[in-house]
């Protein structure tokens, strides 16, 4: 935003003018009233700050079709849309079973998740089970992720890092292994 302002003889105010996209717009305001203005355009050019995640997506085996991933992917990005995260990278397994942490886009995840430089707060999955169905593993890398202080969300199922939150996960992962 650019702006300019000339003072006006006939009224004891400025007139300001600022352009936004090559529009010009003007307004004759007292200086209170147009700091306001403008820290209202300004929060309104500025969005607040995204919180920084990763999505997870996953199948299990050939028979499945490609569009469980894109389905995946859409509920992620929906829910990241209404929660205000950025997804800014997406982690892929295709025809990988969830019963072993030996996917390849699951361990560059957790490869990425120790660097020193890991951007994510929180990864997202569509659900727990596409995060693992080993009820064992899914308990020691959720413990993992909040050693780095990075939360697993699931965009269907809501848990909490409670201590009940800590029991439902551990049910929910033993549910998962089983079904």
């Amino acid at each position: 935003i650019n702006i300019y302002y000339n003072y006006d003889n006939i009224i004891t105010s400025k007139t300001f003018y600022f352009t936004i996209r090559k529009e010009v717009v003007y307004m004759r305001l007292d200086k209170n009233m147009m700091e306001a203005v403008l820290s209202q355009f300004q929060n309104s050019l500025n969005p607040p700050n995204k919180k920084t995640a990763c999505g997870y997506c996953r199948f299990s085996s050939d028979m499945q079709r490609e569009e469980s991933i894109e389905a995946q992917q859409r509920a992620i990005s929906e829910y990241a849309e209404r929660n205000g995260y950025e997804i800014v990278e997406w982690y892929i397994d295709r025809a990988y079973s969830g019963k072993t942490t030996n996917r390849p886009a699951f361990q560059r995840l957790i490869k990425d998740i120790k660097s020193k430089d890991c951007p994510y707060i929180a990864i997202l999955v569509h659900k727990l089970d596409r995060f693992s169905r080993n009820a064992a593993e899914s308990i020691k890398y959720n413990e993992l992720l909040h050693d780095y202080g990075i939360e697993l969300i699931s965009t269907v199922e809501k848990t909490e890092n409670s201590p009940n939150g800590k029991l439902v996960f551990g049910f929910m992962s033993l549910v998962n292994q089983y079904y």
